[in-house]
C-alpha cells in the first residue's frame, strides 16, 4: 500500500475489512502465504543485486534474514536461513518449504525447511527455459506451477545434475540422491 511516507506491507481482511500494519516496506518483496494463512515466507534480496530477480525490503518490523518467515497475526520474524530466495512454495500441508536458492555462480539448489531448519537437495543448473520463462515471474504466479508432489513428499525439476539433463524427482525424506525419471525442460506436479 502505498503511504506519504513510504510503502506499507498491510494485511486486510476482505469479510470484516479490518487491516493491520505490518511495517513500513521499500520495493518489491517475494511473499507466500502459507496454505492455512497463518504464515507468510518473506523473500527480500538487496537493491544492489540488480536484475529482474532482485528484491529489496526496508525492515518491515525487523529484517532478521534474507528468508524469512513473518507470523500475520504477530509479526514475529523467524529466520529460514541467510540465503536469497528465487522461487518459493509451501508444501500442499504447510509443513515445509522449498526454495530455490543460488549456490555457486551459476547453479541453484532446491532447499528445504522444516520449521526448525534447512536442508539442500543438491546443486543443479536450471533449464533455459524454466529460467526464461518461469523462474523470472515466479513470484507472480508461484501458487500455478507445483514443485511439491501432493502427498509433500517429493520435489520435482528440471535441469542440469550429475552431468545430465532431464526431469528429476527428490524424496524429500530419504538421502538418496535425485532420481532422473525422464527427459524434458520443464516439470510440475499435478494438483492430485
Amino acid at each position: 500500500e502505498e503511504d506519504p511516507g513510504g510503502n506499507r506491507l498491510v494485511r486486510l481482511n476482505v469479510d470484516t475489512t479490518v487491516r493491520a500494519d505490518l511495517g513500513p516496506v521499500d520495493g518489491t518483496v517475494g511473499i507466500v502465504v502459507s496454505p492455512n494463512g497463518d504464515r507468510a515466507l518473506l523473500a527480500h534480496g538487496s537493491a544492489s543485486a540488480g536484475g529482474d530477480l532482485a528484491i529489496a525490503l526496508r525492515s518491515v518490523v525487523e529484517v532478521v534474514s534474507p528468508t524469512e518467515i513473518v507470523d500475520l497475526a504477530s509479526g514475529e520474524r523467524q529466520p529460514v536461513n541467510e540465503q536469497r530466495s528465487l522461487w518459493a512454495e509451501w508444501s500442499p500441508d504447510g509443513s515445509r518449504l522449498a526454495l530455490l536458492q543460488p549456490n555457486g555462480s551459476d547453479a541453484v539448489e532446491w532447499v528445504v525447511w522444516d520449521g526448525a531448519s534447512t536442508r539442500g537437495l543438491g546443486r543443479f543448473l536450471p533449464g533455459p527455459i524454466f529460467f526464461r520463462d518461469y523462474l523470472l515471474y515466479s513470484w507472480q504466479f508461484t501458487e500455478s506451477p507445483r514443485v511439491w508432489s501432493p502427498d509433500s513428499t517429493a520435489l520435482v525439476y528440471a535441469g542440469f545434475a550429475d552431468g545430465r539433463e532431464g526431469i528429476w524427482v527428490d524424496r524429500i525424506d530419504d538421502d538418496a540422491p535425485a532420481l532422473r525419471v525422464g527427459d524434458g525442460t520443464v516439470a510440475f506436479w499435478s494438483p492430485d
